[in-house]
């Protein structure tokens, strides 16, 4: 009697080993979610309120506020530049107002003020233009613990302005300082005075040539 002989069908593709490569893949991807969710309900995240610049009041006067090495003091640039009579400097009075105002001194219980005259001679015209050298005195300023209290100078000065004719600008120069800013500026809310605020890198001393032609200055220590 003869037979059929069954032949093997090389062809034919069995998934089924694939299909179960994927299910455990599924399921280890699902405990590994399932895992992170629980573990993050867990964590607790601390929110920080971030710091905001505000518009610059033009029609108000500035007390400016620099925020460095975990301090806070303020910098008064009015007095430094009503000593070189700004409304008035000429090209011929320049040596003689720029003498007088190293002899009267500028300097404060946070910062010394010292001028330079600088000169330039070129094939069209003589220039003469005045520098401003700030430098800072170490001692003074409020850190994030004393301008908590009630007789801190800070505190007091900010307080003694009116909302109406002043503003204050924050010059935040590091990462140390951020949070004496917040209680200045918590300060400074509280009272309604309008603030802003802008990150500089700031090494003493600062050199401010004060170049009418070519408008060197950094804008913050600019006459205002």
């Amino acid at each position: 009697m003869l037979r059929n002989k069954r032949e093997n069908n090389l062809n034919d593709n069995n998934l089924d080993p694939l299909m179960d490569v994927l299910t455990c893949t599924v399921g280890v991807m699902l405990f590994v979610v399932i895992f992170t969710v629980m573990e993050a309900r867990s964590v607790s995240y601390k929110l920080v309120t971030p710091i905001q610049s505000a518009e610059i009041p033009t029609s108000k006067s500035r007390l400016l506020l620099i925020c460095k090495d975990g301090k806070i003091k303020p910098m008064n640039l009015n007095n430094a530049y009503e000593n070189l009579k700004m409304n008035s400097i000429t090209y011929d009075n320049m040596p003689q107002i720029i003498q007088e105002a190293n002899k009267n001194g500028s300097d404060d219980a946070y910062f010394d003020f010292k001028y330079e005259l600088v000169e330039k001679r070129t094939y069209w015209a003589d220039e003469r233009w005045p520098i401003i050298h700030i430098y800072e005195k170490k001692q003074g300023g409020d850190d994030k613990i004393s301008i908590k209290e009630e007789e801190s100078n800070i505190r007091k000065m900010i307080n003694a302005l009116n909302p109406d004719l002043s503003w204050i600008a924050f010059a935040i120069c590091d990462e140390a300082s951020i949070e004496v800013f917040r209680e200045a500026r918590d300060i400074a809310n509280a009272k309604g005075i309008s603030n802003g605020w802008d990150p500089y890198k700031i090494s003493f001393p600062i050199h401010v040539p004060l170049n009418f032609t070519d408008a060197t200055a950094p804008e913050l220590f600019l006459p205002q």
